[in-house]
């Protein structure tokens, strides 16, 4: 093997093989699975087209029952007053007081009405009760005659004038009514339509129709060519085919009652299966029960198992021809390396940073002895371009080239800085690309220089929004303070628009959260490429107090920490809250940066007293007292964020008094 290695042309014969087969294996393992996804998928979209179908079909019963209970009441006065004449709540309905004809009498007279009638001909259960659900008539039968079926719950809502439909199995209570004797009590499963019949406001009749459920299976088996069961209760009523009753109750143990057209899988014998269940309701949107739909996935497979078997005959073809394109390949490469090795010393002074490790005396070992005696004399020019390449700003790789950096990661305590133009959706609906690309750059390269201005860096564009840091890789001494400067610095330059945008996006503000904290710094990325950035939970926070000036109002949110390291003098500042960040559990307490004291006016110092009074009332649960002061803000500032927000807080805590124990603390519930 080694004796094969050392010919350049073996080596690479081998490296192409070794290509073809893992790429020609890769695909033909990709597309077998896709086959098998595929199918799966093709299954479940039939599965779920008959289901759809099956909705549509009982819907379509439904209807056709309706219509054709309704066509025989309406068409049938005979039948209509008859049920008025003996619609009566006595117990006795067939006594010599009230009626002279015997309980037969009335059936067989019944049985005279709707003999000829093709819904009565095609029933296996027909039953007519009066308005008090006792049973005039029953198809087959006479063992019901006089019996009060109003107990049950169906019969309850259909003597209330609603139209039903439902199923009655042997296990089910209502069963014992069914005919004794005829075909009826042999199905294990029937389903029941029951139809009042009015007159006037007062339902004076029900007529109650069942079928073999067995037939209406067999007809969705003919249209969705698929197997159908049938459940109630968690037991197996009937199938279109005997011979998986056995898997399906066992799979019935497995599924969740109340979801809605879910998938399982069963296996009977050597075949899988797919199942959609659906539920089936009664007219008053009850579950009756549930029809499962399935489908062999083992037999939709063999298609597929077809195509993927071609597919590795092609497969194993490719290889072979791949290897027999290699040999070619192969000789002519030997050559052309040959010739790049003796021209490998002109190429000294290039670009390059890769150490090979020389390990055979062909000839890529030869261009390996000739690149490593480069690599020695470009050490220092690679180092200043490797590090040029991962710094944006040209006076940061000038520091790092003088100072003893270390790369890679090192904590530090930074101010971190985000800003985000408010409604920048709307602002770039408004422009055309071009437009907006120029307006973008425009913003960006204003903000940035005002950044780097006061001594930041800007770590990272995120669209419209900018990310900042101060204090890495160097120290920045009063980098909170420089940090507060550039942002009300960018408060007040929003102008960097060009004429022919004015119109449009004229007093567009920013958003801007201030954050400081321990993080860590350093190179984050691929050995060719790398970002200087910071991370931590820091960071995380000042793009939290970012997004919280929506909540509150405000243009620019600073943390405590930042608010214990600014000058006292120097900055007008507003407390704000006490607030959890969402996903987090530390309060912290939360300010908004007005402005330097200097250009203040005292009207504005005065709200700001009377704002931090109602703050104070709040706390302490005084609301009332608190809303009043807040309100009066409002009459002094109507546009004033902070103020709207506390006004709701204390109209909502008027109405739901906080726990005695809570202590002004808003926990966010959105980031």
């Amino acid at each position: 093997m080694g004796f094969l290695l050392n010919s350049m042309r073996n080596k690479l014969v081998l490296a192409f093989t070794t290509l073809i087969v893992l790429s020609v294996g890769v695909s033909v393992i990709s597309v077998n699975i896709r086959l098998h996804q595929a199918s799966e998928n093709k299954i479940i979209e039939e599965t779920r087209i008959t289901a759809n179908v099956l909705k549509e079909f009982r819907r379509t019963q439904l209807r056709y029952y309706s219509d054709a209970t309704s066509a025989l009441i309406g068409n049938n006065p005979q039948l209509r007053a008859s049920l008025s004449e003996y619609n009566h709540n006595d117990d006795d309905l067939f006594g010599d007081v009230q009626l002279s004809e015997t309980p037969e009498e009335i059936s067989q007279k019944m049985e005279d009405i709707v003999r000829e009638i093709a819904l009565f001909q095609q029933s296996s259960v027909f039953i007519i009760t009066n308005g008090a659900g006792k049973v005039l008539y029953q198809k087959g039968a006479k063992n019901l005659l006089e019996k009060d079926l109003s107990p049950l719950p169906v019969m309850q809502s259909a003597l209330h004038g609603y139209e039903l439909f439902t199923w009655w199995g042997k296990d089910s209570p209502v069963y014992q009514y069914l005919p004794e004797g005829t075909p009826a009590q042999e199905y294990k499963l029937v389903e029941v339509f029951l139809k009042p019949v009015v007159f006037g406001d007062d339902v004076t009749g029900v007529l109650i129709i069942g079928l073999d459920l067995t037939e209406s299976l067999n007809q969705i088996k003919k249209i969705t060519l698929s197997e159908i069961a049938v459940f109630q209760a968690g037991k197996l009523y009937g199938s279109s085919n005997m011979a998986y009753d056995q898997a399906l109750e066992q799979l019935a143990s497995r599924m969740d009652p109340e979801q809605e057209d879910a998938i399982y899988a069963f296996k009977h014998q050597d075949e899988d299966f797919l199942v959609l269940a659906t539920h089936v309701t009664d007219g008053m949107r009850e579950k009756i029960g549930s029809i499962l739909i399935f489908r062999s996935k083992t037999e939709e497979m063999r298609f597929f198992t077809r195509l993927s078997d071609l597919l590795n005959v092609i497969g194993v073809l490719a290889v072979l021809t791949g290897v027999f394109f290699s040999l070619l390949i192969s000789r002519g490469v030997t050559r052309s390396v040959k010739v790049l090795s003796e021209g490998a010393d002109s190429v000294k002074n290039g670009n390059l940073d890769v150490h090979l490790v020389v390990e055979s005396q062909d000839e890529l070992g030869h261009l390996a002895q000739t690149f490593n005696a480069m690599v020695q004399g470009l050490k220092e020019k690679e180092h200043i371009k490797r590090t040029f390449k991962k710094y944006v700003s040209s006076s940061v790789v000038d520091e790092l080239l003088k100072s003893n950096v270390t790369l890679g990661g090192e904590k530090k305590d930074v101010t971190i800085y985000f800003s985000d133009i408010v409604d920048f959706t709307s602002i770039s609906e408004k422009l055309t690309p071009e437009q907006l690309i120029l307006f973008l750059n425009n913003y960006l390269t204003h903000m940035t220089n005002l950044i780097e201005k006061e001594g930041g860096i800007v770590d990272k564009y995120i669209g419209d929004a900018i990310m900042a840091f101060w204090g890495a890789p160097l120290v920045v001494p009063n980098q909170a303070r420089n940090a507060c400067i550039t942002a009300l610095n960018q408060q007040a330059r929003h102008d960097p628009l060009p004429v022919q945008q004015a119109d449009h996006l004229a007093g567009f503000s920013t958003r801007i959260g201030i954050h400081s904290g321990e993080v860590i710094v350093g190179n984050v990325g691929s050995e060719s490429r790398m970002d200087y950035t910071v991370i931590g939970d820091a960071v995380n926070i000042a793009a939290r107090l970012e997004s919280l000036n929506k909540y509150y109002g405000t243009q620019i949110i600073i943390s405590e920490n930042i608010f214990k390291a600014l000058p006292i003098d120097e900055f007008l500042v507003r407390e704000l809250d006490l607030t959890v960040l969402k996903g987090k559990s530390n309060v912290l307490r939360i300010y908004e940066l007005l402005g330097m004291t200097q250009d203040v006016q005292s009207e504005q110092k005065e709200l700001l007293a009377m704002f931090q009074e109602g703050l104070q009332l709040y706390r302490t649960q005084q609301f009332k007292a608190a809303l009043d002061c807040f309100k009066n803000c409002l009459k002094r500032a109507p546009q004033d964020g902070p103020s709207h927000r506390f006004v709701e807080q204390c109209q909502n805590y008027l109405s739901h008094p906080p726990e005695p124990s809570w202590q002004g603390v808003q926990v966010m519930s959105q980031k």
